[in-house]
Formats: C-alpha cells, sequence, structure tokens
C-alpha cells in the first residue's frame, strides 16, 4: 500500500488549495477524496495534512511546511495535466477509479434514488430519457449519465495513457 494512502484504505484521500478548483472537480469525477480550501489558507492545508491527506498545492511555500511525503507541488496550468501529474506521480490505476461516485459539489458519496423521486426536479426531457439517478445526501444535488459520461469516460483515458 502507497504511504500515502490512509491505514486500512485503499483510497487516496487529498486536500487541494484554492488555486486548483478546476482539479479538484476531475479527481471528484474519478470519485477520489478530494477537499477544496476554497479561500487561500496554508494553516487548513496544514490541518488537512494532519488528517491523513495528501495536499495539493501550487505554492513552494506551503509544500515545504508540510512534512516529507505529505504535499504534492502541482506543476502544469492545465487541469488535464495536472491529473495526468496526479496520476503519474502517485501510480494512480484505473482500478482506483469509481466514476461519478461521489458529488462534484461537495464531495459526498452520492447514492442511488428511485426514478419517481426526482420527477420535477430534473428537466423532463431528462426523466424521461434516463432510468437510473443518483443524489448527495448533503446538498442533494441530481446525477443521471447523461451525454457527458462517455466524453468524461474518453477523457479519463488520456490521464492513465502511457
Amino acid at each position: 500500500m502507497n504511504p500515502l494512502a490512509t491505514a486500512g484504505d485503499s483510497e487516496f484521500r487529498f486536500a487541494a488549495e484554492n488555486t486548483l478548483g478546476k482539479l479538484v472537480r476531475w479527481l471528484r469525477l474519478l470519485g477520489f477524496d478530494t477537499l477544496y480550501l476554497a479561500r487561500p489558507d496554508p494553516e487548513g492545508l496544514l490541518r488537512m495534512c494532519g488528517n491523513g491527506r495528501l495536499v495539493l498545492t501550487r505554492t513552494r511555500r506551503v509544500a515545504a511546511r508540510l512534512p516529507a511525503g505529505r504535499a504534492l507541488l502541482i506543476k502544469p496550468d492545465a487541469p488535464r495535466q495536472q491529473v495526468r501529474q496526479v496520476v503519474r506521480q502517485l501510480g494512480l490505476s484505473r482500478a482506483r477509479v469509481r466514476l461519478f461516485s461521489r458529488c462534484l459539489q461537495c464531495n459526498t458519496l452520492v447514492v442511488p434514488i428511485e426514478r419517481g423521486s426526482v420527477l420535477g426536479r430534473v428537466p423532463d426531457y431528462v426523466w424521461h430519457s434516463q432510468a437510473a439517478f443518483a443524489t448527495c445526501p448533503d446538498c442533494g444535488r441530481i446525477y443521471w449519465p447523461g451525454s457527458h459520461l462517455r466524453h468524461s469516460q474518453e477523457i479519463m483515458e488520456t490521464f492513465f495513457a502511457p
């Protein structure tokens, strides 16, 4: 097991600073537990590190303050390249991916919800064209496997390409 993964947990847990919002969304889309500090908060990142999270930062000063091996300095500017860096440096594999298992908004694991209970809460064309839905138990956001699923999977493949 990678020392950056939490004890008894095969999944990586991340905390990202405010400059990495798009990276955070991609990591959540891939199913990784990723907290996001929306405002500059070096002390908050230190606390997250203490809670067993790997800190993702673009700030050398922040990375230098953290214990060795507890921060990953993100170098690329483009979000997709940032994801590739995380995947490559940590040796993440497709097997760890749980695509669309987390709320993109608040990071909570989503749960299946009965189709009938979303009537009036999603656009009519979505309700008529989709059979499966999931919801975030914390923020109430509703998810469904729309056309974005295939496109996201195609992009995901580029993260793991040699």
